[in-house]
């Protein structure tokens, strides 16, 4: 940026000149830079800069109306544009009189923010306060521009105040409003190349990552809460956990969670919200499914076994007992034995449903005592025959051309699968605690147990998520670890007590202020913990992998470009040169 000197090494060097417009546009150059080199105290008081209170303040204002202005004022700027275009043509032509004149566009929202006195005269700002300003104007440029989540709000925010920052900056040291315009578009160009460059891996993080996010996404729509650094261990998550304290924070969502399993495995049974979770009413809601769905089955009375049938049983002979043929001792000698004979025992030409259907129930009962005796092989070829008994009877329903087949196979399915939750449930059931341990739903669903509706949304999140899906009594209480309990608490109640004399208070009181003074860091990280678990806490929980970011870089750059330009053509229009 030329100084006063400069400028007067011009004015002796071209003395010739005097009395042309460059010659005064470079005496008043001249004397704005000698002012500008005298102290605020010596200047004028209408030529000495503003408080740098007042441009920090008003920046944002001056943005947020610069850039409804010129969405205001888009019809006029582009009838501006037509007569510049006009005025070109007609001044090359020779008939410099006959280009339009330009009107330059009201400031309405900038004028209305200035009355109201949120924008405050910032007159012959420092070069430094013109870079505080054009940069927090364009911070707020960059926050303008739509947002998914606060970080992306920040970083916007960052981004402008960078590039605002930039460009001002060069300009001031240069003296060029165009390099100043360039250097401030330099940034979120440069973040845009290091963005493409990042997005073929990015896409391939979102990819080997779709499974964990959606089985999360699914858990949380369903209330389910996890610690967001456990996830996306970004900075600010892993710094969030720290404050409010790993353990307590997965305390506090373990707490959560169970009430969330519970609740949904309630819904899964058509239990009532209020009813514990217990043995006897999974029993009783599997008697009620049989009454309803198996029971009218009995009728259909005898029931050939065709070729399907008997492929199935084979089928399962292989399945479990295959290996052993050639490796001796895959399979337990008891379990080899009861699988070859339930399978014999079951190649029938045919059945009675009545009967069929009481195997049913025994078998299903068999297995769900087997898988927690370990026994987990036996139990999967169980539940394998009861699913082929099962689908011989609807074979045969169908068949038989009945009126009501229909309605009652519907109903039969709906039975079963409802009957088949509630075995599940009562295997996950904590006896004398009226509650389930989604962890056994977790391992039923890692055995290879078939699991639907809100038992395989409970059992997946508890798979991937077992901080934060223990049983609270399993962990301690929630949130405990009392400010008493610590050093730091009664070193600070003990001070309390002490300094009570010098307070003119008495010990009760001293011991509340000393307790008091002490709670401000557990404040902080109960306030950490409760915006971990919040809604925007969990929303930080999935990575955002940027490959489809919903804001428009072109209106984010030119909200964040505006105040550099608009502040370097006030440069131009204060001293008519290109300095």
């Amino acid at each position: 940026m030329a100084t006063a000197d400069d400028y007067a090494k011009w004015i002796v060097t071209n003395a010739d000149k005097k009395g042309t417009p460059e010659f005064e546009t470079v005496t008043q150059a001249y004397q704005a830079a000698k002012q500008d080199t005298v102290s605020a105290n010596e200047m004028p008081a209408e030529r000495r800069p503003p408080p740098t209170m007042a441009v920090v303040t008003s920046a944002p204002y001056k943005a947020i109306g610069g850039a409804a202005d010129v969405l205001l004022n888009a019809p006029q700027n582009v009838v501006n544009l037509a007569k510049m275009g006009a005025g070109t043509l007609a001044t090359a032509a020779g008939y410099p009189n006959l280009a339009p004149e330009v009107t330059a566009p009201p400031e309405r929202v900038t004028n209305m923010l200035r009355s109201a006195g949120l924008i405050k005269p910032t007159e012959n700002m420092t070069p430094a306060q013109k870079v505080w300003d054009v940069a927090l104007q364009s911070a707020t440029g960059g926050m303008l521009s739509p947002a998914r989540t606060g970080a992306e709000l920040v970083r916007s925010g960052g981004l402008g105040f960078i590039s605002g920052a930039t460009g001002q900056g060069v300009a001031e040291a240069t003296g060029s409003p165009t390099a100043g315009v360039l250097a401030s578009m330099a940034a979120p160009t440069a973040l845009a190349v290091r963005n493409q460059m990042r997005q073929p891996a990015q896409m391939a993080a979102e990819q080997r990552n779709a499974e964990r996010d959606a089985t999360i996404r699914a858990a949380q729509k369903e209330g389910f809460l996890v610690t967001p650094g456990s996830v996306s261990p970004s900075t600010q998550n892993v710094l969030l956990e720290r404050i409010g304290g790993k353990q307590r924070t997965e305390q506090t969502a373990a707490s959560h969670n169970q009430d969330v399993a519970d609740k949904l495995a309630r819904r899964a049974v058509d239990l009532p919200p209020n009813e514990s979770l217990t043995s006897e009413k999974m029993q009783a809601i599997r008697n009620q499914e049989f009454i309803k769905g198996y029971a009218p089955l009995e009728k259909i009375g005898p029931v050939a076994a065709d070729n399907a049938y008997l492929t199935n049983l084979a089928d399962i002979e292989n399945k479990y007992l295959g290996a052993s043929r050639s490796f001796p001792g895959t399979v337990s000698d008891s379990s080899n034995q009861a699988i070859r004979k339930m399978v014999d025992d079951h190649l029938v030409s045919s059945f009675d449903s009545k009967h069929a259907l009481q195997e049913i129930r025994a078998l299903r009962d068999q297995a769900s005592k087997n898988f927690t005796a370990k026994e987990t092989g036996l139990a999967k070829a169980q539940i394998d025959v009861a699913n082929a008994l099962e689908a011989q009877i609807e074979r045969q329903l169908i068949a038989s051309n009945a009126p009501n087949a229909k309605d009652m196979l519907a109903q039969f399915r709906a039975s079963r699968e409802k009957m088949a939750k509630a075995h599940n449930i009562e295997e996950a059931i904590v006896e004398g605690g009226g509650s389930i341990n989604p962890q056994t739903l977790a391992a039923m669903l890692q055995r290879g147990e078939k699991l639907t509706g809100d038992l395989a949304i409970i059992a997946r999140f508890a798979n991937i998520a077992k901080p934060v899906m223990k049983r609270p009594g399993s962990m301690g209480t929630p949130a405990a670890g009392s400010m008493l309990g610590t050093g730091t608490g009664l070193a600070g109640a003990g001070a309390g007590i002490a300094g009570a004399p010098l307070m003119g208070v008495d010990p009760v009181t001293g011991f509340l202020l000393g307790t008091a003074a002490t709670m401000a860091p557990e404040t902080m990280r109960a306030a950490a913990r409760k915006y971990l678990l919040s809604n925007p806490g969990q929303n930080r929980a999935l990575p955002n992998y940027g490959a489809n970011a919903p804001m428009s870089p072109a209106l984010r750059n030119a909200l964040i470009g505006l105040p550099v330009a608009q502040e370097n053509q006030n440069r131009l229009n204060t001293y008519g040169i290109a300095q």
